[in-house]
C-alpha cells in the first residue's frame, strides 16, 4: 500500500486494534486516502492485538499489512511490533476507534521536518471518564516537572515519530497505555524535538472504553512511581530528604534549647532524609545507567 520512491516507503501508519471490528475498515481506507493525497510514499500497518471479534478479518479486507498477536500485548508492545518491522523513516501512530481524524495527518507531515516527534494535541472534544480525569492531570503535572516544560498533552496516541527514535529507547518503553507518556518524557529528557500541533478529536465510533478503578488506580500509582525512577529521581528525593532533613534540624535545635537533648524522632527524621537522599543519588545513578544501554548508541541518549 503506497509505492515507494526511490527505496522504502517515508512514513508507516501504525494502528493498533483491540477488538475494532466496526471501525478499523473506515479507519485504514480514510488513512490511505489522505496519505495518496499527501502525495508522501507510505505504508499500512494494522495490529490486531488478540481481538476476540473480526477485526483480523477486517483489516486484510481493508487491504493494510496485518499484525496479528495470539494474545493481548498491550498499545506498547503493538507499536514496538510494528516499528520493528517497519520499512520508514517515521512512524505514524492513530487510534483504530475512529477519534483521530484521516484529515489531521497532513497537519503532522507538515511539521515532521526537523522534528523528532510531532504530537496531535487534543482539546475540543474529551472522553477521559470523571475517574481517570484528576489522575491525568496529576501525571500531567508530575510530567511538566520532572521535564521542566509544559507538555501540552501527554497521552495523544495521535503522533509522528522518527522510527530510530522508538528503537532507540526501547528497551524503557513499557508494552501499556503508558507506551505514550514514556517516549514523550524520554524524547524531552534526551533533548530531542518534541512538537505539538492542534488536531481535532470526534466521539469515539466503536469499542468500549473499560475503567477499573481499582486496577486503573494501581496502574497509575506504578506510573507514577516508574516515570520518577526512570527520568529524573533526584528531583523527587531531593525535595523530600531536603524537607526531612529541615524539620528533624529544627526539631533538634528546639529540644537543645529547651531539654538539652535532642529527640529521638529528630534523630529518626534526621537519619530518613540521608536515607532518602542516598537512595535518590542510586536510583539516579540506576536510571542512567539503563538509559545508556540504548540499542543505537546515540549519544543524546547518555547524557542528562
Amino acid at each position: 500500500m503506497g509505492e515507494a520512491q526511490a527505496g522504502k516507503p517515508r512514513i508507516t501508519v501504525v494502528i493498533p486494534a483491540y477488538n475494532e471490528a466496526a471501525t478499523i475498515g473506515n479507519v485504514i481506507a480514510d488513512v490511505g486516502e489522505a496519505m495518496r493525497r499527501s502525495g508522501i510514499p507510505f505504508e499500512i500497518i494494522a495490529v490486531d492485538d488478540g481481538s476476540s471479534d473480526r477485526t483480523a478479518d477486517e483489516i486484510r479486507k481493508a487491504g493494510a499489512k496485518l499484525l496479528s498477536h495470539g494474545r493481548n500485548r498491550g498499545y506498547g508492545a503493538s507499536l514496538k511490533h510494528a516499528a520493528r518491522i517497519a520499512d520508514s523513516e517515521y512512524i505514524l501512530t492513530m487510534d483504530a476507534d475512529g477519534q483521530h481524524r484521516a484529515a489531521d495527518i497532513g497537519t503532522l507531515v507538515a511539521r515532521m521536518d526537523g522534528a523528532d516527534m510531532v504530537v496531535g494535541s487534543r482539546g475540543n472534544i474529551t472522553q477521559t471518564s470523571a475517574f481517570r480525569a484528576p489522575g491525568k492531570k496529576v501525571l500531567n503535572l508530575f510530567a511538566n516537572y520532572l521535564s521542566g516544560t509544559r507538555i501540552p498533552d501527554l497521552n495523544s496516541g495521535f503522533r509522528l515519530i522518527r522510527r530510530e527514535r522508538i528503537l532507540g529507547c526501547a528497551n524503557i518503553l513499557p508494552n501499556g497505555f503508558s507506551f505514550s507518556t514514556t517516549i514523550t518524557l524520554s524524547l524531552l529528557q534526551d533533548g530531542y524535538t518534541v512538537e505539538y500541533v492542534p488536531i481535532t478529536m470526534t466521539r469515539r465510533k466503536g469499542g468500549r472504553s473499560t475503567i477499573s478503578p481499582l486496577r486503573d488506580g494501581i496502574k497509575f500509582g506504578m506510573l507514577i512511581m516508574r516515570i520518577v525512577m526512570l527520568f529524573n529521581p533526584l528531583k523527587v528525593f531531593v525535595p523530600i530528604a531536603t524537607t526531612l532533613f529541615a524539620v528533624g534540624f529544627g526539631y533538634s535545635a528546639w529540644g537543645v534549647a529547651v531539654n538539652f537533648d535532642i529527640p529521638e524522632s529528630a534523630i529518626v527524621l534526621l537519619i530518613a532524609s540521608l536515607l532518602i537522599f542516598l537512595t535518590g543519588l542510586m536510583a539516579d545513578q540506576l536510571a542512567l545507567i539503563r538509559r545508556e544501554l540504548r540499542p543505537d548508541g546515540d549519544e543524546r541518549g547518555k547524557r542528562r
